[in-house]
Formats: structure tokens, C-alpha cells, sequence
């Protein structure tokens, strides 16, 4: 009989239900967990919490230790071979288009245990219905069918007293890939009042990135902008 996996980021959603789907003893055989290097210091510390407090199988597939081009400075430093683009780097993925992050890094470890597993099981939660693969019987989303959202799952890991501070310390609403071009803007103010280091990173990248950090929106404008707005909370985006 072939294995289930259930695909692991090491955020909220995807945590809770891996627990959850243990705690009703409907437990994956396998978890599964795309490395992308690109986490904050404080995912990392979350992670290994869970890994102390969960007896699953779990296995990170690192696509950038045997593809080191596939990693995210590299290939961001990558000119295009073709195209309009032909010689000029690749810089930020277009928040447009779809990442190529996403695709170098975490699709194929998502394609090979949809392949090898019957059922792979993933952390949409229920206000994400339309992410769902609606054509693929062998993908399931217990967020979805528990009723969940993101509060839901959050609030279960406090209960399970394995919070995560990510979202209870410093207030992210979401998380991904921390120089991600796609997050609001009010994720891009938390790293700029918590995590420096970070971005004066991004700063370089968009400085770096033939255009830019993403269309309309310049870093430096922003930090310009929240400079003169000392007493701003999270509150006011």
C-alpha cells in the first residue's frame, strides 16, 4: 500500500494540522518539508519544537544542496538565456507571475509525493477554498473539511502549548519566504522595526534587482514614509 505524506512549511496552518490529523489518530505516514532557506531565525526555533513533540517521520527535501543554481542568490544573480530578458539577471520573482522559487525550490518535492503517495495531504485552511486542486481525488485539506481558518489553527497550538511567536510576538498575518515580494506591506514594517538585518537585505536586493523590489512599491519610499510616522502600529495598516 502506498504511503500518505502530509507537506510541511512549518507555519501555523500546515502545524495544526499535522497535530490535529495525529491527536484523531488519522496520522500522515510521512511529513514533508521543501527547504528553502529563507525562513526567519524564529520559524526555525518553532520547527524544532515540533519535530521534539511530533513522532511522524519527517523529511526535508533540500533541492539547493544538489542544485546549488536552484538556490534563491544564485539564481537571482542568474541572467535570462533567452527572451526579452537575454543577459540581464533575474533579480526578485515578479509578484505578477508565479514565483520561480516556488517553482525551483518546492513544486518538484511536491510533484514527486503526489506521484509516490495516494493521498498527500495540504494546510489550506477554509477561507482558501479557491486554491483547492478540485480534479485531484488523491489531495486532501482537513482545514478545509474541519471548517478551519487561520485563527483556528493558531488558537489550537496555543492550546497544544507550542504557540507560534511569529504570529503571537511580532504580529505576521501570514508567513512565506521572508524577502517574499508578495507580502503586505505590513509584514514588509514588522521586518523593518524587528528584524534589521534582514532588511537592510532586501534593500540591497531591490537595489540590485533590475526592477526593483516589486511594481509600485519602493522600500526606500516606504521607510521614508514610516520614519516620519513614529507612533505607527500594526493596527494602522
Amino acid at each position: 500500500m502506498q504511503e500518505t505524506a502530509a507537506f510541511w512549511s512549518g507555519h501555523a496552518n500546515s502545524s495544526a494540522m499535522i497535530l490535529r490529523m495525529i491527536e484523531k489518530k488519522d496520522s500522515p505516514d510521512l511529513i514533508v518539508h521543501a527547504v528553502t532557506r529563507a525562513e526567519f531565525n524564529i520559524v526555525y526555533d518553532f520547527m524544532e519544537k515540533f519535530q521534539k513533540i511530533c513522532d511522524v517521520e519527517i523529511i526535508f527535501e533540500d533541492i539547493a544542496t544538489n542544485n546549488p543554481n536552484k538556490e534563491f542568490m544564485n539564481f537571482f544573480n542568474k541572467p535570462w538565456c533567452k527572451g526579452n530578458h537575454i543577459g540581464i539577471i533575474h533579480g526578485m520573482p515578479y509578484a505578477s507571475h508565479p514565483c520561480w522559487h516556488n517553482r525551483n525550490i518546492k513544486q518538484p518535492v511536491y510533484n514527486k509525493y503526489e506521484k509516490k503517495c495516494s493521498i498527500t495531504y495540504t494546510g489550506f485552511h477554509c477561507g482558501e477554498r479557491n486554491r483547492v486542486l478540485k480534479n485531484r481525488l488523491n489531495k486532501r485539506y482537513p482545514l478545509i473539511e474541519w471548517g478551519w481558518n487561520d485563527k483556528d489553527s493558531l488558537e489550537y497550538l496555543r492550546k497544544k502549548d507550542i504557540p507560534h511567536l511569529a504570529y503571537d510576538k511580532y504580529g505576521f498575518e501570514r508567513l512565506g519566504c521572508w524577502f517574499c515580494p508578495r507580502q503586505k506591506d505590513s509584514a514588509l514594517y514588522i521586518i523593518f522595526k524587528n528584524f534589521p538585518e534582514q532588511f537592510e537585505i532586501l534593500l540591497d536586493m531591490e537595489d540590485k534587482s533590475p526592477h526593483g523590489f516589486r511594481a509600485g512599491t519602493s522600500l526606500h519610499d516606504l521607510i521614508e514614509k514610516w520614519e516620519k510616522q513614529p507612533n505607527k502600529t500594526l493596527s494602522d495598516f
